[in-house]
This record gives C-alpha cells, sequence and structure tokens, in this order.
C-alpha cells in the first residue's frame, strides 16, 4: 500500500465538520495526518522535518478550505518554504533536485451549507500533475 500522506491546514478545525471527518477517516485508515497548525502555531516551519515527510510519501493530499478563493495562509507559507530551490526545482524552474515526482492531490471542501454552495459542494475534486480526471464530479 503507498504511503499516503494527508497534510491538513484549517485555522479553525474544531469547527470544521468536514474537515475533521476527513481527518480523522485518514487517520484511522492508517495514514500520516499532519495538521500544520497544530504543529506550527507560531508559523516557524521546520523545513526539514516536513520535506522528510513528503520524501517518504508516494501520495500527498493537500486538504483545507478555500479562504478567499486560495488557501490558508500557513498553506502558503508551506508550499513556498518546503518546495525550495534546490530541493523541489533547479535553474530554470525545472523539476529536479532531491524532491522526486509523486502524485498529489487536493481536497477543498466547501465552506458552507451545499445549498449556499451549489450542486459542485456536495462532490470534492482530486487532481493530480496530468490535470486527469479521477473522481466522478457533475460536469
Amino acid at each position: 500500500m503507498p504511503r499516503v500522506l494527508i497534510l491538513l491546514a484549517h485555522p479553525q478545525r474544531a469547527h470544521s465538520r468536514v474537515n475533521e471527518a476527513l481527518a480523522g477517516a485518514a487517520q484511522a485508515a492508517g495514514f500520516s495526518v499532519r495538521d500544520l497548525y497544530a504543529l506550527y502555531p507560531d508559523y516557524l516551519i521546520d523545513v526539514r522535518t516536513e520535506q522528510a515527510a513528503l520524501a517518504e510519501a508516494s501520495l500527498v493530499v493537500w486538504l483545507h478550505p478555500v479562504h478567499w478563493y486560495g488557501m490558508p495562509p500557513l498553506m502558503k507559507l508551506w508550499l513556498d518554504e518546503v518546495f525550495s530551490f534546490g530541493w523541489a526545482y533547479r535553474p530554470g524552474g525545472r523539476a529536479g533536485g532531491r524532491c522526486t515526482p509523486r502524485t498529489c492531490g487536493w481536497s477543498r471542501p466547501p465552506a458552507g451549507p451545499n445549498r449556499r454552495m451549489g450542486r459542485a459542494a456536495t462532490t470534492g475534486t482530486f487532481s493530480t500533475p496530468s490535470s486527469r480526471r479521477t473522481s466522478r464530479q457533475p460536469r
């Protein structure tokens, strides 16, 4: 079974039934769940530890709410610091360094009731680097 790493970034996790349920189910299934707001409340990310966690995973899933059409600030900071030059990419933006390609997914549960969010809120999205459609979604 592939080693699955879930990176949870919700600034108010206790107030999110969806993120709480997804993280709990992932932990119960034996997946590694790293709650970034619990690990780094001061926003001082341990880059080497995070890079080591990524290096062990074959599947990485980012799980966070959508804030102003983007990700929460700690998730953005995590991406900027962990995917650093020389580790994640080389000159010219080419992939390489010590970070090897892996399958990644994004789960962005809606931050409101389905009646406000529309039909698309009932299904999540899952993206891979090739942008294939990998989940059943409304068209």
